[in-house]
């Protein structure tokens, strides 16, 4: 997806991992991740993009250089959970739901509590404040490869709405 969505319009920002810098009391900062993609070959063909050098000669994904590169930190306007489903489309995500997606990752749950130096009561009030400084969806996503565009569709319409 992100790399369709950039050879669209958008500015390739980070793939599947995102460094947030939540030292404000507004949107997180996001800081730009990783500049190459790694994609299996498939992927890159329903893309549209050309599938580089292997990652590992025992792993099949390949590297592919993303169309744009973001440059500088942004302030976080949303973060979307990814679903598959049958058709393509968006909800918006309650506070509870919002909590429950933030501290779904238990690698990144072990992470917080070790830099954070809180208990899981602190965690969760801290999980509650953040999840109120920046809109949080659930994007609905067809993985069959003949829906793969409207998906691709459906999101693109979304940023660009919310982006007002």
């Amino acid at each position: 997806m992100v790399a369709a969505l950039g050879r669209s319009q958008f500015v390739h920002f980070c793939d599947d991992t995102l460094l947030l810098d939540l030292s404000d009391i507004g949107p997180p900062l996001c800081h730009p991740g990783h500049k190459r993609l790694k994609l299996w070959p498939d992927g890159a063909a329903l893309a549209g993009v050309e599938a580089g050098d292997m990652v590992a000669t025992h792993y099949a994904k390949h590297f592919v250089a993303p169309p744009s590169l973001a440059e500088e930190p942004l302030p976080l306007a949303e973060l979307s959970l990814l679903t598959q489903a049958e058709r393509a489309g968006f909800t918006t995500l309650s506070l509870g739901e919002r909590i429950a997606v933030l501290d779904a990752d238990h690698q990144s749950v072990r992470l917080w509590l070790a830099a954070r130096r809180v208990d899981r009561a602190g965690r969760f009030a801290e999980l509650a404040t953040l999840s109120r400084r920046f809109a949080m969806t659930q994007f609905f996503r067809p993985f069959s490869p003949n829906r793969f565009a409207e998906g691709i569709s459906t999101a693109a319409k979304h940023i660009l709405e919310a982006a007002g």
